[in-house]
């Protein structure tokens, strides 16, 4: 959950769509997993700002 709280609005308006394909709890841990590359620098960046 706390990865999904932390994706920024792009991302989870792209999750929102891949949702929609998403069978099973699975599809969404490697949807995560996947996207985990581009989710880990867009935190960094947020924590320095803030």
């Amino acid at each position: 959950m706390s990865q999904i709280k932390a994706l920024p609005l792009t991302q989870l308006e792209e999750l929102g769509e891949a949702l929609l394909d998403f069978s099973q709890m699975e599809d969404l841990v490697a949807w995560l997993d996947t996207n985990r590359s581009r989710i880990t620098p867009t935190i960094q960046i947020n924590a320095i700002e803030s």
